[in-house]
């Protein structure tokens, strides 16, 4: 009989599954969010501050910057990113009847996944063409591409403000 049972834990390195971290803090998120009194938009708004501000680190980061601080950037952006799946997610189901909703969870994950597939390959061109134009392959070289990458990085993360603001479940006050 073969074992069904799905687990959590790498079986090779004994560390957590990272998707297993990533429902964690969506929940966490989820939970935090329905307590407090804010609208879509306002949770959206600071996922996106906080994680624009967790991106600076690594634009800055060079061959000697310590770990420890990127580690904890990491973190901290990684939360922040799952952090504003919730007013995305949220805001695409509202007015929605029930029989709707698969059809938008669909639609939500299809472009979720199109958008880092596309956000992966831009940053990827980046940090190809700044190694290409670099003057070799050293580790120095590498950095400073990593760095451009990631100030492209905060540069979507600040354009991303825009869209957010038209989140539904925004109160218009006239």
């Amino acid at each position: 009989m073969a074992n069904t049972q799905v687990k959590a834990i790498n079986p090779q390195k004994e560390k957590i599954d990272p998707g297993v971290l990533k429902i964690a803090l969506i929940l966490v998120f989820g939970a935090i969010a329905s307590q407090l009194d804010s609208t879509m938009v306002n949770v959206a708004i600071n996922t996106l501050a906080v994680t624009l501000v967790a991106s600076i680190p690594f634009a800055f980061a060079w061959v000697d910057t310590n770990h420890f601080l990127l580690g904890a950037a990491q973190l901290v952006r990684g939360a922040a990113l799952n952090g504003i799946l919730i007013p995305i997610l949220v805001s695409s189901y509202k007015g929605l009847r029930k029989e709707q909703i698969p059809h938008a969870s669909i639609s939500t994950r299809i472009f979720q996944t199109i958008g880092g597939a596309f956000g992966s390959a831009i940053l990827a061109t980046v940090i190809g063409q700044q190694l290409k134009e670099g003057a070799g392959a050293s580790l120095s070289s590498l950095a400073h591409a990593y760095q451009t990458a990631f100030w492209w990085s905060v540069g979507f993360a600040a354009i991303s403000f825009l869209p957010a603001m038209f989140l539904s479940g925004r109160e218009n006050k006239v």
